[in-house]
């Protein structure tokens, strides 16, 4: 019965966050700004491996 709740858990969970990341990209807003995040982590990274 735990795991079965977990899972329930989990599934509920990705579908929310599906449904704001799909509301948030169709209303053109940045609800979750995943790419200002990836772009701030990585460009040191990039700068650090490519010299630009």
């Amino acid at each position: 019965m735990n795991k079965n709740k977990s899972y329930h858990i989990t599934l509920t969970t990705f579908w929310i966050f599906s449904m704001v990341y799909l509301a948030s990209f169709l209303s053109n807003k940045q609800l979750l700004p995943f790419s200002k995040w990836i772009n701030a982590l990585y460009t040191p990274v990039y700068k650090m491996m490519f010299g630009g």
